[in-house]
């Protein structure tokens, strides 16, 4: 039974991959992904986690400024209050 589903998982992962690396988006976001991990180790190696974390707070504000930028989504008052707020979290924890 556990040969089967090894034979399984082997045979799909080949066909997944065999498709991924024709799409260049995929080839694009792993590598993107692997730079991301090696500079969060090296920020690791620089910083302590406890400066590092509140900086992770600020992918919501480049959410909020590239949705508005590249996706023309309109963004409310109420959103740029929070955006606002984390961003001056991030100021007064560092």
């Amino acid at each position: 039974m556990l040969a089967i589903f090894l034979t399984l998982v082997a045979v799909s992962a080949q066909t997944l991959a065999n498709y991924a690396l024709r799409d260049e988006r995929f080839v694009l976001g792993v590598t993107l992904l692997a730079c991301h991990f090696g500079l969060w180790c090296l920020a690791l190696r620089l910083a302590p986690l406890t400066v590092l974390i509140p900086w992770t707070a600020l992918s919501h504000v480049l959410n909020a400024l590239l949705a508005r930028e590249l996706l023309q989504e309109k963004i409310g008052r109420r959103r740029w209050a929070g955006t606002l707020l984390i961003a001056s979290g991030i100021v007064l924890c560092n």
